[in-house]
């Protein structure tokens, strides 16, 4: 404000009055009009800087400072606008039943608790088989746990075997027996036979297959340059006699028998046993019934298809069973190439073969349990031909 200082003197300015301290609507003043104070809740958003879309005030900065704008996406701006979580959920994907890929609710769907086992201090116990890709075998046999893991006997590995095991001075030892059930000779009595011997590669390794060249069949229990005999069966008896397969393993493709004298109305049945153990020298259980054929006409053969592979260097028997009495092929006791032991040191001949009752039929799935040892002059010639 401009004042007179009284004539003669130059005029002076002095301070015009200031705004008085108060609230002045939306600015409260004080200090004698030097402190200006904006109101709480004053400022609308109306009298803020406009924001585009999806744009909103905070802090993106590490720090502690002015707010900063920052910009929301529009996924998440839909599940912002979202009043209740089981709206969210909704919004994102929640799974509405036992699957993947979505959002899993309180009480949709019901969660299934793997069957992981119980764990103990020393061992776990599994509710299904653990797979061979986790450490496993994926198996709960022992059987089934060789073929997950290859290594099925006989076919991806070699079975035990008592000749394989053991070789001295270039002999193989093939067989052994002990007393027992079913052992040779009877349960209770003394076995006789303890070892049997043959050369080492002798006869249980070579055996020719096939039919290029020539064609060779070989009867089960026969010795090489002994002449053969013939047989007369006895009806509804099994008469089994032992062999040894080739140590490179073999396929049995036919199963024959000569029949020397026929008889109207009968009929030959053949097949394949097992060995009952290393040492039950025993006919076990069956591996194939090769089926039957008449017996009626004489000189005739009787030849069977069949397809069974065999262990290398395992015991295995043929059987042979007629209703009626046709003679056949056989091969005389003392040209068998497997004895079986004897009764006791004053028998005269070695068992060569197992008799046993048997209803003419198909043959039993487990050889009759009471057979008998044979030391008879003589045994069928029941002869067999490898394909491979």
């Amino acid at each position: 404000m401009l004042t007179s200082q009284g004539l003669g003197l130059a005029p002076a300015f002095a301070a015009a009055g200031g705004v008085s301290d108060g609230d002045k609507g939306d600015i409260t003043v004080s200090g004698s009009g030097a402190t200006w104070t904006v109101d709480a809740a004053a400022i609308t958003l109306a009298k803020m800087a406009n924001l585009a879309q999806d744009q909103f005030i905070g802090r993106t900065t590490a720090s502690t400072g002015v707010p900063q704008t920052a910009t929301i996406t529009a996924a998440a701006r839909t599940v912002l606008k979202d009043t209740t979580v089981a709206e969210m959920v909704d919004t994102l994907g929640g799974a509405v039943s036992t699957g993947t890929g979505g959002l899993v609710r309180a009480t949709s769907p019901a969660l299934v608790t793997p069957a992981l086992g119980v764990a103990s201090a020393t061992s776990l116990t599994l509710t299904n088989d653990l797979a061979v890709a986790d450490g496993g075998t994926g198996a709960s046999t022992a059987a089934t746990a060789r073929t997950n893991l290859g290594l099925v006997i006989g076919t991806d590995v070699a079975a035990y075997s008592h000749a394989s095991q053991h070789m001295h001075g270039g002999l193989h030892e093939v067989a052994t027996a002990t007393a027992g059930a079913n052992a040779i000779p009877k349960a209770g009595a003394a076995a006789m036979l303890d070892r049997q011997w043959v050369p080492a590669g002798g006869v249980e390794r070579y055996h020719k297959a096939g039919t290029t060249t020539y064609t060779a069949w070989y009867a089960a229990g026969g010795a090489n340059a002994v002449a053969m005999n013939t047989k007369t069966l006895v009806a509804n008896t099994a008469y089994a006699i032992p062999f040894v397969a080739p140590d490179r393993g073999a396929t049995v493709d036919r199963m024959e028998v000569y029949v020397t004298t026929g008889v109207a109305a009968t009929n030959i049945r053949l097949g394949i046993y097992s060995n009952l153990s290393e040492t039950g020298l025993y006919p076990g259980t069956l591996l194939v019934d090769a089926g039957a054929a008449s017996s009626a006409t004489s000189a005739t053969k009787i030849t069977l298809t069949i397809s069974q592979a065999l262990t290398p260097g395992q015991l295995y028997w043929v059987v042979c069973v007629s209703n009626g009495a046709p003679t056949i092929r056989g091969i005389s006791s003392n040209a068998s190439l497997i004895d079986l032991g004897t009764a006791d040191s004053s028998a005269t001949t070695f068992t060569t073969h197992i008799t046993a009752t048997h209803a003419y039929g198909t043959l039993l799935t487990t050889f009759p349990t009471a057979g008998a040892a044979a030391a008879t002059i003589g045994f069928p010639a029941v002869f067999r031909r490898y394909s491979a």
